[in-house]
């Protein structure tokens, strides 16, 4: 199982990947060309393997690793869904928390 740390990394970088990577109000959505979009947590779910082996110790780590990125990033964040899904949260912002701690 992957750390805390390489989730997230692994997150920002898929994130990263390419411009409709990131979206808000669902963890995961399927686009047209058959690539996928994400909110943190739902790119932090696909780097642990959640989406592929949905076990939940992978979730866990999943989810545990995207909670503090966004109580990192803003200690009044309830939780990275509540981070990732603010008014004004730019896929940029999601990035940068990540990557930060």
């Amino acid at each position: 199982m992957k750390t805390s740390n390489e989730i997230r990394l692994a997150a920002a970088d898929l994130l990263e990947s390419r411009p409709n990577a990131w979206i808000q109000g669902e963890f995961r959505r399927k686009n047209d060309d058959g690539t996928y979009s994400y909110c943190m947590v739902g790119a932090c779910r696909e780097v642990a393997g959640y989406y592929a082996y949905a076990t939940y110790s992978d979730d866990d780590a999943a989810n545990a690793a995207a909670d503090a990125a966004a109580s990192a990033a803003n200690a009044d964040a309830v939780s990275a869904v509540s981070y990732n899904d603010a008014p004004g949260r730019t896929r940029e912002g999601v990035i940068t928390a990540l990557r930060a701690i």
